[in-house]
């Protein structure tokens, strides 16, 4: 599900929320080389708190799969 951004949705959410298995995972998609903004990074920190829940930020359609898969983390 694409978490679309404007003027009643919370600043800093990632891009895409995708549940498999019952688990959630929020994924802040990038291009290659940038970063989460600051706000990004503490929303993303904020879900992990939270539970279970995966929050990444990936660069590419692999990197995403990977993350689903559990066989890749971003340092934080």
């Amino acid at each position: 599900m694409k978490i679309h951004g404007g003027p009643y949705q919370t600043p800093g959410i990632p891009d895409l929320l995708i549940i498999k298995e019952g688990r959630a995972y929020f994924l802040e998609v990038k291009q290659p080389g940038k970063r989460p903004t600051k706000l990004q990074e503490q929303r993303m920190a904020d879900i992990r708190k939270r539970g279970k829940a995966v929050a990444e930020c990936v660069t590419s359609r692999e990197q995403a799969e990977e993350v689903l898969n559990g066989l890749h983390h971003q340092p934080r």
